[in-house]
């Protein structure tokens, strides 16, 4: 359970409003990469997007709604009307803005935003 607790944290950490305060914290996968990196992949290959980065991006949104679930005892569904390729669209949008941010800045960016569209009860 600490290591879930842990887990929770970090991934929490990952949000924009968080992360700059939390200090250091580990990324894995393709939220490594920069959105010119992606974007430079994508253009040899277009179904990196779709395989890679857009399956990444999904996990990043999954983690952060069990983690914001399990921290605020409610349900969290940011996405969850959002078809993938909706979201691969506004994760190269967002890259496409600034190249030089993070898949994991751009994928926060988009968290953030559609969590503020999410109806509250």
């Amino acid at each position: 359970m600490r290591a879930v607790k842990r887990l929770l944290v970090v991934i929490l950490m990952c949000s924009p409003g968080l992360a700059g305060a939390a200090g250091d914290f580990s990324v894995k996968g393709a939220g490594l990469f920069t959105c010119d990196q992606m974007l430079q992949l994508a253009s040899r290959d277009p179904n990196v997007v779709n395989t890679i980065y857009t399956s990444w991006l999904l996990g990043y949104f999954t983690g952060m709604n069990s983690a914001t679930a399990a921290l605020r005892n409610a349900d969290s569904i940011v996405g969850g009307d959002t078809a993938p390729e909706e979201l691969r669209s506004m994760l190269i949008e967002s890259c496409g803005q600034n190249p030089l941010k993070s898949v994991l800045q751009a994928s926060s960016e988009i968290f953030e935003r559609l969590s503020k569209a999410v109806k509250k009860p």
